[in-house]
Formats: C-alpha cells, sequence, structure tokens
C-alpha cells in the first residue's frame, strides 16, 4: 500500500482506521499476555490500556517518527523531561540512550498507571529516572483529572466535567516545568515531550523560564484537537506561544515529514487542522 500512496494521504489514513478499528475488535486479545518485549527491555501493562501493546503487536513498533525523533535528540548526558509518560515506553529508551550521565524525568499522575511504570523502570534495572506524580500544567495547584477507560485518555478536565463525571474524577497535584527545574536546581533540559491529552498549551506556559534557560531546547507536543470545536484557535495559540519563545520550524513528525516554518504557519493552519483531524499528529518544535 505505502508503495503507490503518499503515507499522509487520506488512504493511507483509511487502512489506518482499519487497522484501529480491527484491533479494539478484540482479535489480538489471546496475544495481549501482561507483558511484551522491545528492544531489548521488557514492558509491563494493564489489561485496559493496550494502546502500545497492539501497535507493537501488531506492526512492530510504537509511533516510529516520534521514537526516532527521540534517538536523534538525546544524547549522552542529556535531559529529557516525559511529560505523559504512561507505562514509560519512550521513557525507558530514552534513559539507555542518556547514560548514567542523563537524566529521565517521566511524569505521569494516574496512580494505577504510574505503578506498570515503576514496574517497567525497575524490571528493567534502570536507575536514571524519577518518577513523578504532578500532571504538567501552568502552575503548582490541585486539578481536576478524569480517569478513563483507556487510560491513555486521562486527562485534566473543568470543572463542568465533574459534573457529568464524577465517579472518574480525582484530584491531582499539578505542577509547570519551571517549578519542578527550579525545585530541583535542574539548569540543563534538552528535549521535552508533551503527550498530555489538550495541556501542551498550558505546559508551555509554565516552561518559558526553562526554555528561556536552554537555547537548544527542543519540544515534541501532540496536537489532538480533532474533536474540539475550537481547534483553530486552540492551534494558534500553541504556535504563537512558540513563535514568541523564538521557535523557528516546526516538523509534523509523520513518514514523510511535513515541516511548517514560523512565517507560514497561519497560510498552513487548515492544512494541519485537516490534518489532524484524520489522525494525532506529534509536532517537533525547534529554534
Amino acid at each position: 500500500i505505502f508503495s503507490f500512496f503518499d503515507k499522509n494521504s487520506k488512504i493511507i489514513n483509511l487502512f489506518v482506521n482499519i487497522d484501529i478499528a480491527i484491533r479494539r475488535t478484540g482479535i489480538l486479545n489471546q496475544l495481549f499476555t501482561g507483558k511484551f518485549n522491545f528492544q531489548n527491555f521488557t514492558f509491563y501493562y494493564a489489561s485496559n490500556d493496550l494502546s502500545v501493546v497492539s501497535s507493537v503487536i501488531a506492526n512492530h513498533t510504537y509511533e516510529p517518527e516520534t521514537l526516532n525523533a527521540i534517538k536523534k535528540i538525546l544524547k549522552n548526558g542529556s535531559v529529557f523531561i516525559d511529560g505523559g509518560a504512561n507505562i514509560g515506553f519512550f521513557s525507558v529508551i530514552a534513559s539507555s540512550i542518556v547514560g548514567k550521565k542523563g537524566k529521565v524525568i517521566s511524569f505521569e499522575p494516574t496512580n494505577h498507571t504510574r505503578t506498570y511504570l515503576k514496574r517497567n523502570i525497575m524490571n528493567n534495572q534502570i536507575v536514571n529516572i524519577s518518577i513523578e506524580k504532578y500532571a504538567l500544567s501552568s502552575e503548582s495547584k490541585k486539578v481536576y483529572f478524569y480517569q478513563s477507560d483507556n487510560p491513555e485518555s486521562n486527562s485534566v478536565v473543568s470543572s463542568k466535567k465533574l459534573i457529568q463525571n464524577e465517579n472518574k474524577i480525582v484530584l491531582v497535584d499539578s505542577i509547570s516545568i519551571d517549578s519542578y527545574c527550579r525545585k530541583k536546581s535542574l539548569e540543563r533540559v534538552d528535549l521535552i515531550k508533551l503527550d498530555i491529552e489538550g495541556q501542551e498549551y498550558d505546559a508551555i506556559l509554565g516552561s518559558i523560564n526553562t526554555i528561556n534557560q536552554n537555547s537548544d531546547l527542543k519540544i515534541i507536543f501532540e496536537l489532538n484537537i480533532a474533536k474540539r470545536e475550537d481547534n483553530i484557535e486552540y492551534t494558534n495559540k500553541i504556535f504563537k506561544e512558540l513563535i514568541k519563545l523564538k521557535y523557528k520550524k516546526f516538523e509534523l513528525l509523520l513518514t514523510p515529514s511535513i515541516f511548517i516554518h514560523d512565517f507560514e504557519f497561519e497560510n498552513k493552519l487548515s492544512m494541519l487542522i485537516n490534518i489532524t483531524n484524520r489522525h494525532n499528529v506529534n509536532i517537533l518544535a525547534t529554534r
């Protein structure tokens, strides 16, 4: 299929949706053993948290473009902040790249998911990952946190949603990356990854000092706006804030990549929205 169609085409996206639909039928269930191996690491996962494992079983990888970007950016001694670490897929792989002189800080506010994150770090005998229970935001405070049946969709929510889903809401502590770095005396950060279900903008606002102190800091953020009525406004806010922080180039981590420069993002915004309406996309922001 890939030899006949561009990998970002609507045809390919149709097959991606079929792939996801087939996995959701449960046809792979007999292959879910509670753990999987990837690149010499063993990962454990909960029975209701199958996004990573089903992709690895079906496609032998998970978000390969994002994984490749992380591998290219990080080096021995690098510092990586993984916002929305889930079971630690990216954190664990990153830990082997940054080595003993480097650090990985894994933020995961969901208690149940965090137990698997801890288990995967301990089981793989990793000593350079710090696990943090905070949700990332623009400031330190208590926030309402929605715990979905699928942990990958867990997210900070407004008090309005609390009324609709009261039994699935808990209060968690949030923190800004600036506050965290200040408390931990962490001066160097090389890469921030934000997969935090619509809180990316707030997390960026809470990272301004850290960004300004690290001239080569790169950011990978998920644009998950297909269901947002205000998707253009929300996308605009993220891009304008990053451009204000002197980010010049934005790479949509697809195959092949799509590049948007700071001076042309408004002209390409409708194209960007069309892509994210078909599937979520991770974007690498570079100065």
